[in-house]
């Protein structure tokens, strides 16, 4: 059912990362030097509609580097979390998605970008040299993450008027 298909979302695109961060913090943190770069999406930042079990598994993982950046900060250990916008990848063509719906949102975002995997990768390494929290990779990413910030609540009400256009013009 359903719950099921969450359940699935969150286990790959949250408890992935947990279980990354309970391995292998402790053990940088006891040398006290080291690095966790954690994965999440502009979806964690910015929720899209359709996507709410996505967002919400990648604003978990927002909130674990969140919080372990500052635990762990002063022994040495960046954590640091990659954002980025939709892009070309393996991941979009190959992957689970919870209905027919979001798979062709994703699709459709990925095709419209000009963003890499290359430079979401090379954004994200730069990230982890220069300790930054965060990494937004993509132009229009970061616009979104700047108006999220500046303007929460007029930016979901545009985005789910947008949204519910497209629908009614199926």
């Amino acid at each position: 059912g359903q719950i099921d298909a969450w359940r699935k979302v969150l286990d790959v695109n949250y408890y992935g990362a947990l279980h990354g961060c309970r391995t292998v913090i402790p053990w940088m943190v006891e040398r006290q030097r080291g690095a966790v770069l954690n994965v999440a999406s502009i979806t964690g930042l910015v929720a899209m509609p359709s996507m709410a079990a996505y967002a919400s598994a990648k604003a978990a993982v927002v909130a674990l580097s969140e919080a372990l950046h500052a635990e762990v900060r002063p022994s040495g250990v960046v954590v640091t979390v990659a954002a980025p916008g939709f892009f070309p990848s393996e991941l979009i063509a190959r992957g689970d998605f919870a209905d027919e719906q979001l798979r062709v949102m994703a699709v459709e975002l990925s095709q419209q970008s000009t963003l890499t995997a290359e430079q979401v990768a090379r954004a994200a390494l730069d990230g982890v040299d220069r300790q930054r929290l965060y990494v937004v990779a993509g132009a229009r990413s970061r616009r979104f993450w700047r108006l999220k910030r500046l303007a929460p609540t007029w930016l979901t009400r545009r985005i789910g008027l947008r949204y519910h256009r497209r629908r009614q013009e199926e």
